[in-house]
């Protein structure tokens, strides 16, 4: 940081951010662009070594989209079992 130069942290929660975040879509959203990524980057814009928050950052983010990408899986699956039941009544 330079002389006289402040760096300011600021990443506040509105009850409705706060609400949008807890649903599926909302965490979802999170994989595009985070209060958490962002603060990260500014950090390490700054100097700091943040390696290991920012892989674990990946970490969960992959599991997110792992997760989603199976309960579409899951989705498909059942939508084409009900089809295949419906089809021998």
């Amino acid at each position: 940081m330079r002389a006289g130069e402040e760096n300011e942290y600021h990443y506040p929660c509105t009850d409705d951010y706060s609400e949008q975040v807890h649903t599926p879509n909302g965490v979802a959203a999170l994989k595009t662009g985070s209060n958490i990524e962002r603060l990260l980057v500014q950090l390490y814009e700054e100097g700091y070594d943040i390696s290991g928050a920012m892989t674990e950052l990946k970490a969960l983010l992959n599991y997110v989209t792992s997760n989603q990408e199976t309960l579409r899986d899951i989705e498909t699956h059942l939508t084409y079992l009900l089809q295949k039941a419906r089809s021998e009544f």
